[in-house]
């Protein structure tokens, strides 16, 4: 694909494109009854998402305003994605467009233009900030260097390489839990199994999925804040949520559902209160959950869930490891392109280590402020690690 053409999420536009024969030495002359599709796809031989509307492109005379040209004389093709189309692709990816032809009378197809199609977010509609543990400032605050590496493009200061820092500290983190077990580290004449020194269940050789869901949130968590009651509830109408957006986290896309809830009625005709049957799974961390109600005789209601964003207790040691590992990825990867920047980043992957050697991770179970659950991060487990 040589050409690339970029669109915002939600406009309707159209792309004029010149289409050719393989081996034309000229112009390829088309006839107006060709059949002409066109169709996008996340490419890779991947189903089509949708098929654009396409028509020979009449460029209007800039003069008189009549058409000035026939298109399938020219080769030349209108392809429309609508704004609703526009929708239906993962924003920010490179798809594929496709424009295909076959000639009147027969069943041969062929590819007359292929290129790229790129959506991108529109203001107030771009896919949601997942929390990191540390900020583009505190990036600059421990490797100012890292600003001269900003991407032309890079309007949220590094935040791909902060994501993966707290990935990577969220999965240390899980591969450091030992659950809880009936006996200190070590104890001899005890199956390793039983090994911990802390209080709960025995530790299995399985990383804890509660764990790093406590660590990752993006479940409904704490009471249910009712906006508007709402007039005329015969019964308690039905609470919906809507389902959590496509996430591409290994440990959290297969896993996802929506949250449920029940509404319990005031005695006055109106939404006394939400409750929540089933936390779901997988929303933004630390977002917003917009409730409807629909049914029982009533209307006017509102709610809003919050959706948990991480039970990591945020001291400064916890952004301080995200920050240097952030900065090591940036460094690191100008490997072959600077090698300064490279040496930089060495030095903030060593300063991520020496933090992890003192590092004991807190989890806040029950939000009130202080932690409940410690997880050293600095002892080996000769066995499982």
């Amino acid at each position: 694909m040589t050409t690339r053409l970029e669109m915002v999420a939600g406009e309707d536009k159209s792309f004029p494109l010149q289409c050719w024969l393989e081996g034309a030495m000229i112009p390829p002359a088309f006839v107006a009854s060709d059949a002409m599709t066109s169709v996008v796809s996340p490419g890779e031989g991947e189903a089509a998402l949708f098929a654009p509307a396409v028509a020979w492109w009449t460029d209007p005379d800039p003069v008189a305003g009549a058409a000035a040209q026939t298109g399938y004389d020219q080769g030349q093709v209108l392809v429309s994605v609508s704004a609703a189309d526009s929708l239906l692709v993962t924003a920010e990816a490179a798809h594929v467009l496709e424009v295909w032809r076959r000639p009147a009378g027969t069943s041969l197809r062929s590819c007359v233009w292929r290129g790229g199609l790129v959506v991108h977010y529109a203001a107030g509609a771009g896919r949601p900030r997942l929390p990191t543990y540390c900020r583009y400032q505190d990036m600059l605050d421990f490797g100012p260097w890292c600003k001269y590496l900003a991407e032309e493009g890079d309007e949220a200061g590094f935040y791909d390489q902060r994501l993966e820092a707290r990935l990577w500290l969220d999965d240390l983190i899980v591969r450091s839990d030992r659950g809880g077990g009936l006996f200190p580290f070590g104890t001899s004449g005890v199956p390793h199994t039983q090994w911990s020194g802390w209080l709960a269940s025995r530790r299995s050789p399985m990383p804890s999925t509660w764990i790093r869901d406590q660590l990752w949130g993006g479940f409904v968590s704490g009471t249910v804040a009712v906006g508007s009651r709402g007039v005329g509830y015969a019964t308690p109408p039905v609470v919906t949520a809507a389902p959590p957006p496509p996430s591409p986290l290994p440990q959290v896309g297969p896993r996802q559902k929506p949250a449920r809830f029940a509404a319990v009625l005031d005695g006055a005709g109106g939404v006394g209160a939400v409750l929540v049957q089933d936390p779901g799974f997988g929303y933004p961390p630390g977002s917003s959950l917009p409730l409807s109600f629909s049914g029982g005789g009533g209307s006017g209601a509102a709610a809003t869930a919050s959706v948990d964003p991480g039970r990591l207790f945020r001291r400064d040691q916890v952004r301080r490891l995200a920050a240097f590992k952030a900065l090591s990825l940036v460094g690191l990867s100008q490997v072959g392109n600077n090698p300064q920047h490279v040496a930089y980043g060495e030095y903030c992957a060593a300063r991520a280590s020496e933090e992890l050697t003192g590092f004991t991770a807190e989890l806040d179970l029950d939000g009130d402020g202080w932690p409940d659950y410690a997880i050293p991060t600095f002892l080996t487990n000769t066995i499982y690690k």
